[in-house]
This record gives structure tokens, C-alpha cells and sequence, in this order.
């Protein structure tokens, strides 16, 4: 599918930054991974510009927690439901 328009904030002004970073149970490194994988990497990157998949993010957290894959995807969805926009 492709992107049909993007949102761009900068640091909290449409929405909180932080909405990812929610804990994820019996993963309590999942904040930490999360920024080091993805938020402040190249994945994060491709991510953020529809260059991979979030399956994809996915596995590659999964591998480094040691989890179920689609335990880190229920989570990311858990998370984007939860994320805060800002009018």
C-alpha cells in the first residue's frame, strides 16, 4: 500500500513522543531496546519512511528479547492505540 501523506512532529508538538516506550510485561528492557534498535537507528528510519515492515521490527526486537514475535507486535499495536495526539 502505498503512503498516502505522512505527519511530521517535532518532539512532542502533534503528539507525545514517548508512546513506544510503554512497558512491555516480563520485558523490562523493552524501553532501552526500543530506543537503541529502533527509535534512534538506522531501522527506525527505514520504519518511519515505509522502507520495512513492522513485521519486520518486529522480529528483529523479538530476536533480541527473546520473544515471540507476535508478542512484540500485539505490544507495538497496544502501543499505537494508546498514543496521545495533541490539538
Amino acid at each position: 500500500m502505498p503512503i498516502k501523506f505522512i505527519l511530521w512532529g517535532f518532539g512532542d508538538t502533534l503528539a507525545d513522543e514517548n508512546w513506544m516506550l510503554a512497558p512491555m510485561a516480563e520485558t523490562p528492557d523493552w524501553p532501552k531496546l526500543y530506543c537503541e534498535r529502533v527509535r534512534g537507528a538506522a531501522l527506525g528510519r527505514l520504519w518511519n519512511t515505509g522502507g520495512v515492515s513492522t513485521r519486520r521490527v518486529a522480529a528483529e526486537l523479538a530476536a533480541a528479547l527473546r520473544v515471540e514475535i507476535d508478542a512484540v507486535i500485539a505490544h507495538m499495536d497496544m502501543c499505537s492505540r494508546q498514543a496521545r495526539f495533541f490539538s
